[in-house]
């Protein structure tokens, strides 16, 4: 059994909103600016980057830096534009930078996150969205609304690769009630996330959400990819949480299956979990805490390795939407053996 342990202190400060907005109606139309800010500095205690390098860890966050390397760092950083044509109508537009993200002479660099049409009650209870939009395998659905910690960690599927947040396409979301309990996200698109199409195959995601009662949570999803060759892709992943005012707890599972370009006959079959818990100590301090474990491929039991990773943290928030989190991260990866 062959084990790499990472240890990371990082220092994420995120930052709120401010908007300027035209003019005030019965429905506020006209333009609105918003945006958000996060980064870090990090300081790497411990492990070996040849060794996670050697595991294919699909670009874990720090996972190339050596040990005791520290820096400041800015993770992502989102420019939103709006526009609220009337109350059926809007436009967005989202400029993103972000540490994975530089120009040609390495300096950061921007890259457009979204830009799309949104038609509000095209019938009751559902609105269309056309363009880069917004897709149920994380960022229109609940996994980031209840994990929350973003600017710490992505979350399962985002952290792990194996999806995409955006996609260009076409997308329907709504719900089944008045109340909003119970809702569902229908889109397809090009499967390539913000990148050029370079395929005939488009990509179908599903999801239904539910809250069944007050502060529980439930997402099922599914999404399909085809390719040639049947080398499709599908992804089932569900998501549940409980949360209070001064309480979160919460669980993701995903799996996906596919088969490899480079033999057929060899299926991959990635399965991960996460689970975490987040208390409110009172107004300016909550605390918090994540567990995952991602095995890249369990059609494989004598290759490959499993990844495990932990966080825990305290956020600060000395005024509104400004939050200082010191946290550690562990991460651990065991390889498979007979």
């Amino acid at each position: 059994m062959k084990k790499l342990l990472t240890l990371l202190v990082c220092l994420a400060i995120a930052t709120g909103s401010a908007f300027a907005q035209k003019e005030q109606a019965a429905v506020q139309t006209g333009a609105k600016m918003s945006g958000y800010i996060f980064g870090d500095y990090f300081y790497k205690i411990g492990g070996d980057p040849t060794v996670s390098n050697a595991l294919n860890t699909k670009g874990t966050q720090f996972s190339s830096n050596k040990k005791d390397d520290q820096a400041f760092n800015i993770r992502r950083m989102y420019l939103n534009f709006d526009y609220i044509f009337n109350e059926q109508f809007a436009g967005k537009v989202v400029i993103e930078n972000n540490d994975k993200q530089f120009n040609s002479d390495s300096r950061f660099g921007f890259f457009l996150k979204y830009a799309y049409m949104e038609w509000k009650e095209i019938y009751p209870g559902a609105k269309l969205m056309i363009g880069i939009i917004p897709t149920s395998e994380w960022a229109a659905g609940l996994a980031e609304k209840g994990w929350s910690y973003r600017s710490v960690e992505k979350t399962l599927l985002d952290k792990s690769g194996l999806g995409t947040g955006v996609d260009l396409g076409v997308g329907l979301y709504g719900k089944f009630d008045k109340e909003g309990n119970y809702g569902y996200t229908a889109v397809v698109g090009n499967g390539t996330g913000t990148k050029i199409e370079d395929n005939k195959y488009k990509k179908y995601y599903l999801s239904l959400n539910a809250q069944p009662i007050k502060g529980l949570f439930a997402e099922v999803h599914y999404d399909f990819e085809p390719a040639d060759k049947d080398l499709n892709k599908t992804t089932f992943k569900g998501v549940l949480f409980f949360q209070t005012a001064d309480f979160t707890v919460g669980f993701e599972a995903m799996q996906r299956k596919q088969i490899t370009v480079v033999d057929p006959e060899t299926k991959i079959t990635p399965f991960g979990f996460s689970g975490y818990a987040i208390y409110k100590i009172n107004d300016n301090f909550k605390v918090f805490g994540r567990y995952d474990q991602m095995d890249f491929n369990t059609e494989i039991t004598t290759s490959g390795y499993k990844e495990g990773f932990i966080t825990a943290g305290v956020d600060f928030m000395p005024i509104k939407d400004i939050h200082i989190i010191p946290n550690i991260w562990m991460t651990n990866f065991s390889k498979n053996v007979d």
